[in-house]
């Protein structure tokens, strides 16, 4: 796990994050109220800290590879899915990303951890987004440049 973090820790710096880093999340927490959701502090503090990164190659909308965008998320899956998820990991999972040209939404849970859903595959992606970010790059979904 410390592999993961460290390489993560790279992908992050080199995707422009910095220690201190905030971004206004008002966007993401009316799209979050509009689709039933609520809006928990960790899921605020996920987004204002990582919000609006990019990691991989960028075109169009989506990021090649992962996009942290919590309006973006929450738009491109539907609460059922999610609830559905929730179910079968029987753990609350809000969507805060977006990965795969869009196709695979990328999921925090109370605890921190992130899961990777895309249909009726659900993934576990890390314990933090350092683990998560270490863990696509090792599996050759994150570049670093």
């Amino acid at each position: 796990m410390a592999e993961f973090e460290e390489m993560g820790a790279e992908v992050l710096v080199a995707a422009g994050w910095k220690e201190g880093r905030r971004v206004a999340v008002g966007n993401a927490c009316e799209a979050y109220l509009r689709q039933g959701y609520q809006w928990p502090d960790f899921v605020e503090a996920v987004a204002s800290e990582f919000g609006g990164l990019i990691f991989g190659e960028k075109f169009g909308v989506f990021g090649a590879i992962l996009t942290m965008d919590a309006a973006l998320a929450v738009g491109g899956v539907t609460k059922e899915r999610v609830e559905e998820y929730e179910e079968f990991l029987e753990l609350k999972l809000f969507p805060v990303g977006v990965a795969a040209g869009g196709v695979l939404v990328v999921l925090l849970s109370p605890d921190g951890s992130f899961r990777g859903g895309y249909d009726d595959s659900l993934e576990f992606l890390g314990n933090n987004v350092r683990e998560m970010l270490g863990r696509l790059s090792a599996a050759g979904g994150v570049k670093l440049r």
